[in-house]
């Protein structure tokens, strides 16, 4: 922030020629830490919350599963039998006192610029990840990413990174795991910064076999639909070797960067007239809920609980 301009030298920088790439490393996440204090982006108090609150449910479950034999549950105390875990809690709750948790209600307050500048930072180092191919950070971020998709009932993305994670920390075997996580991505262009999912690594083929197969009209069927499947990245070699040949153009796949500097500018600007970010506050957003603070832990922990059903008898 003492910076005037974007163009401006930072001043009291170390002397890197006399740094090792491990002493560049630690300097640089110490200066990315002290903005993620300044910004408050690293208040993680909402993902603490829901944390307490899942090993409470979980203690409960696993009081419950100690009273099961066989189908049934058995009490502890009078031997009396259920068919469902929820029966039994009611009973024992009723007739032997027992205390389980109960959700807690008390929310932090949340603040919809903090909440913002985090989810386009996750948003950021996730396009990040997968065009550098780096497994570890896609499985991090996918946490995250996971966590919102549940809170705003993305049922479909929710489900595809619930998988992703159990198949990385639970189903896998350790070697399989980093195999796994390292080739989450491909690369059809090579160079640094040039790969891309999997998923879209899909659609872009399935896009270049239907675009044969129009050109074949009436005359399309199984086998030669076959055929384009066996040969067209072949064709793509041979098509991209001939226009390098003949030094014919070929159009960019990807679009002129944006100049930010202005909106860079404009936003330090405010920062420095308002402060930080914690004492920024819109009445627009005056209702605004972080959508992680958003969870049920009951519910999550019951739709956790429902696709391990799921995993252990699919997966």
């Amino acid at each position: 922030m003492d910076l005037d301009t974007l163009t401006s030298t930072p001043e009291n920088l170390p002397v890197f020629s006399l740094m090792n790439s491990s002493e560049k490393t630690a300097w640089l996440k110490s200066e990315a830490y002290k903005i993620l204090d300044v910004l408050h982006i690293n208040d993680f108090q909402s993902l603490d919350f829901l944390h307490k609150e899942i090993q409470k449910l979980d203690s409960d479950e696993m009081v419950l599963k100690g009273m099961l034999s066989g189908d049934l549950y058995s009490c502890a105390m009078c031997s009396k039998q259920y068919t469902k875990a929820a029966w039994l809690k009611k009973h024992l709750e009723k007739k032997h006192d027992f205390e389980f948790s109960k959700p807690d209600s008390a929310r932090k307050e949340s603040n919809p610029v903090q909440c913002f500048l985090f989810m386009s930072l996750l948003l950021r180092d996730t396009c990040d990840s997968y065009r550098m191919g780096d497994g570890e950070r896609i499985v991090r971020n996918a946490y995250f990413e996971w966590l919102y998709a549940r809170s705003l009932n993305h049922t479909k993305y929710s489900l595809w990174l619930w998988r992703l994670i159990a198949y990385v920390d639970a189903v896998l075997s350790p070697s399989e795991s980093a195999e796994y996580k390292w080739n989450m991505t491909v690369n059809l262009k090579g160079g640094v910064q040039n790969n891309i999912p999997n998923d879209c690594c899909v659609e872009l083929q399935v896009k270049n076999i239907k675009r044969q197969l129009n050109t074949q009209g009436s005359n399309k069927s199984f086998k030669s639909a076959q055929k384009i499947c066996m040969t067209t990245q072949v064709v793509e070699d041979i098509m991209d070797k001939l226009q390098k040949s003949v030094k014919s153009f070929k159009p960019k796949g990807s679009r002129p960067e944006v100049d930010k500097s202005k909106d860079i500018d404009q936003i330090v600007q405010h920062l420095r007239k308002h402060g930080p970010v914690k004492s920024i506050k819109w009445d627009s957003f005056s209702k605004f809920k972080n959508p992680i603070a958003k969870i049920s832990a009951p519910s999550l922990f019951e739709w956790i609980n429902y696709n391990q059903k799921i995993a252990s008898l699919y997966m």
